[in-house]
């Protein structure tokens, strides 16, 4: 089993950081620079792939949002049919008909008597 040395790790980093260097500042037809230009090329295009990856699902995250967006204010919209709003419509509880209010008070006193009375 080989543990890899350091000290070797850092000169081939060193060698490979140089020659891309001496590659960056020479034109590109120089020979054997083309591999450094490629793999260059290669990265660029790579980082440019995911770029519009990222931009392509934020800009379907966003029309995704919007037409579930539409589609609430739709439902919220809805009105339903004519026997389910008479079902919920609020009836009024009134007991009492048209009675005046010195009649209605005439009518607890008597309750509020004969609860008295027992």
């Amino acid at each position: 089993m080989s543990i890899i040395n350091i000290d070797a790790y850092v000169d081939y980093l060193m060698q490979w950081l140089g020659y891309s260097v001496q590659c960056f500042v020479l034109p590109i037809k120089t020979a054997g620079c083309g591999q450094f230009w490629m793999a260059l090329l290669f990265v660029a295009e790579f980082v440019l792939f995911l770029f519009c990856i990222f931009i392509i699902r934020h800009i379907w995250r966003e029309k995704r949002e919007w037409k579930s967006y539409q589609q609430r204010l739709i439902d919220r919209a809805k009105i339903a049919d004519a026997e389910t709003m008479l079902k919920v419509q609020w009836k009024s509880g009134d007991f009492f008909e048209d009675i005046s209010e010195s009649q209605l008070a005439e009518k607890m006193r008597q309750e509020i008597a004969q609860v008295k009375n027992g």
